[in-house]
């Protein structure tokens, strides 16, 4: 079925990716960390099939997200938008910190 997006691992790895269409571009995202997430949830042993499922979930959530902003509901944010980089946010940290004080003009 077109639209549903899947669930893949890249050759030499042991991670599940998860691979999407969104305004006629493919995005590719790892699902490590909803992995890591879902294993710390879960006690005992956690299989290749839990990661799996793990994936999958990712790729439902994204996949309602597209569709909610194709409804106007919401902007769907991908994962390079949502994503914070280390430089950005001491950058900002820095610029605060070096902004002047008082009443100086």
């Amino acid at each position: 079925m077109r639209g549903t997006g899947r669930i893949f691992k890249r050759p030499n790895s042991s991670s599940w990716w998860i691979a999407y269409c969104h305004r006629g571009k493919e995005i590719r995202e790892s699902a490590a960390d909803a992995i890591k997430e879902a294993a710390s949830k879960k006690r005992g042993k956690f299989s290749d099939e839990d990661a799996r499922k793990a994936a999958d979930r990712l790729l439902k959530k994204r996949l309602d997200e597209i569709g909610a902003d194709s409804l106007g509901l919401k902007a769907f944010v991908g994962p390079q938008q949502d994503r914070i980089l280390e430089n950005e946010l001491f950058g900002r940290a820095a610029s605060r910190s070096e902004a002047p004080t008082g009443s100086e003009p």
